[in-house]
């Protein structure tokens, strides 16, 4: 709806005004839930997912392989309840991520919480790293709150994004398929795919002694979970896979080799998933592509409720 004016000297709808009549219309088209729809890429998608607060009982979590690897609609369909895929790029289990993670739950729900830790090497080095999505969105939201009447109208649209559960497609890379759906989870693709150009980072940052892992790092990753454990959610840890030549390279330059990761997380107790990276196929080498990743997912969610029955 627009509000508009057939003379020039009517005055001006106030702010306030504007503001309640937006909030209305964009109620009105949440409550009639229409079809997923595509739109280009809000700016405010990962802002979003930041504010969320006691919105499910499966909580997806992890860094850009988890929230294009693990889709919520997967395990909805397996496990019940709701879920939410938390995952952010470049992001790590820090104190402040795990806390995040714990205000996602529900307490009033009687469903189990579960916990979905998607584990990579890049996800359990330099823990406290700044150049990581979390912790811009986390900038961003908090500069955000100081912008007054805008700031309450990106909410209102905030709260409309998740309940029409609305689809966003990014049109910025014309190679790129992205789709950004209001459960936190990217579909994504190349229309040409291309496995090195991923290879070929990763090389880069090894060489410049970039997320390189260490065993101290790998312990402050397992005490975090263990906390949420603790705190009575059933976590379970995901290895998210790659293509065998990234997990290759992985393996041999990070510092850390899968195996440890593995015999590490087992040793302390806490529960690990694993599948070959031979059954799902990557874009770029290092993320899956949106029907290998819808199939994973499946895969993922199916084992953890056979864990969970025995």
């Amino acid at each position: 709806m627009t509000l508009s004016t057939s003379n020039s000297n009517q005055a001006k709808p106030r702010p306030v005004l504007v503001l309640l009549c937006s909030a209305i219309v964009v109620v009105s088209f949440a409550m009639a839930r229409p079809k997923p729809t595509s739109f280009s890429n809000p700016s405010w998608y990962w802002q979003a997912k930041v504010e969320w607060k006691k919105c499910a009982n499966i909580v997806l979590a992890g860094n850009s392989r988890a929230y294009r690897g693990l889709s919520p609609i997967e395990f909805e369909k397996v496990l019940g309840g709701t879920a939410v895929n938390a995952g952010f790029s470049s992001g790590t289990y820090s104190k402040e991520y795990c806390d995040y993670l714990e205000t996602l739950f529900d307490e009033d729900d009687t469903t189990p919480n579960i916990l979905v830790a998607g584990i990579t090497h890049n996800a359990i080095c330099d823990l406290d790293r700044k150049n990581n999505g979390f912790v811009d969105a986390m900038k961003k939201s908090k500069e955000s709150m100081l912008t007054g009447e805008q700031q309450q109208l990106t909410s209102v649209y905030v709260a409309a994004f998740d309940s029409l559960a609305k689809v966003y497609s990014s049109t910025n890379n014309e190679n790129y398929i992205q789709k950004f759906f209001s459960n936190g989870w990217v579909s994504s693709d190349y229309k040409i795919r291309d496995i090195a150009k991923g290879l070929l980072s990763y090389k880069k940052y090894f060489e410049n002694g970039q997320y390189l892992c260490s065993k101290p790092e790998l312990e402050k990753t397992i005490q975090s979970l263990k906390y949420i454990s603790s705190r009575g959610i059933e976590v379970h840890c995901i290895w998210l896979p790659a293509s065998p030549k990234m997990s290759s390279l992985e393996n041999k330059e990070s510092g850390l080799h899968v195996d440890e990761i593995e015999a590490m997380f087992v040793k302390h107790g806490l529960d690990w998933i694993s599948f070959p990276d031979t059954d799902y196929t990557s874009y770029d080498g290092s993320h899956l592509e949106a029907r290998s990743a819808a199939r994973f997912s499946l895969d993922s969610a199916t084992e953890v409720k056979e864990r969970l029955l025995e």
